[in-house]
């Protein structure tokens, strides 16, 4: 019978088959069944197994045109190409690994600003933590008050009109901010959040329009 799978001798490529006991053989070059039997002897008979080598020394490079074998430890166990003899592990190594999930955006710079509300929404699905970096510029006589506020709810509603609560106690220890500070998710639960709202509020600017503010974020997955 003949099955799937090919093998090579010399540079002769054969199809496997199974003769009429289920013993795997391919025909040599006399036109006779080659069989592979425990101990490399190819008089027949069973156990049959793939041929591996167990040389303990590394390949050499084919030219696509020779065969190669499957490598074993001295005790017939598959060894992978990523197989370290020495610490006897399997070497692994991540692609994209999470680690390396981050993004760094700029929320806002801006400057020139009267009295007003403001407000910076920022997305953090797929990220579980966020620090935030607040730049405040009061001008000669404003003063500026930050409000971190959060919504869970994620039902394709626009940013803007997701409803909001404050969760600057919760999450940044602190229910608002009046000058520079740095705010960090200590406890990792930013990301539970659908958007983050910084709520900017400026006042006393006696039309003088010279507040400004810097808003950074770092997310973290």
């Amino acid at each position: 019978m003949l099955i799937g799978g090919k093998v090579e001798l010399g540079h002769e490529v054969e199809s496997v088959r199974l003769d009429a006991n289920g013993y795997v053989y391919v025909i040599g070059s006399s036109g006779s069944p080659v069989y592979c039997k425990a101990g490399d002897d190819a008089a027949g008979g069973g156990p049959y197994y793939l041929r591996t080598d167990a040389d303990g020394a590394l390949l050499v490079g084919t030219d696509g045109t020779d065969g190669t074998l499957l490598r074993t430890d001295a005790n017939g166990r598959l060894q992978l190409a990523n197989y370290n003899a020495i610490t006897n592990a399997n070497r692994t190594s991540e692609v994209d690994p999470l680690s390396e999930h981050y993004l760094g955006p700029i929320v806002v710079d801006i400057a020139g600003q009267t009295d007003g509300t403001f407000d910076y929404y920022i997305d953090l699905s797929t990220y579980r933590e966020m620090a935030l970096q607040i730049v405040d510029v009061p001008g000669a006589a404003g003063d500026n008050t930050y409000t971190v506020l959060g919504t869970v709810l994620d039902d394709g509603t626009a940013p803007a009109a997701c409803p909001y609560q404050n969760i600057g106690n919760a999450v940044y220890g602190a229910a608002n901010w009046v000058t520079s500070a740095m705010l960090l998710d200590a406890e990792r639960v930013a990301g539970q959040f659908k958007y983050i709202n910084v709520h900017v509020v400026r006042a006393n600017d006696a039309a003088n329009s010279d507040g400004g503010w810097s808003i950074y974020a770092k997310k973290l997955w």
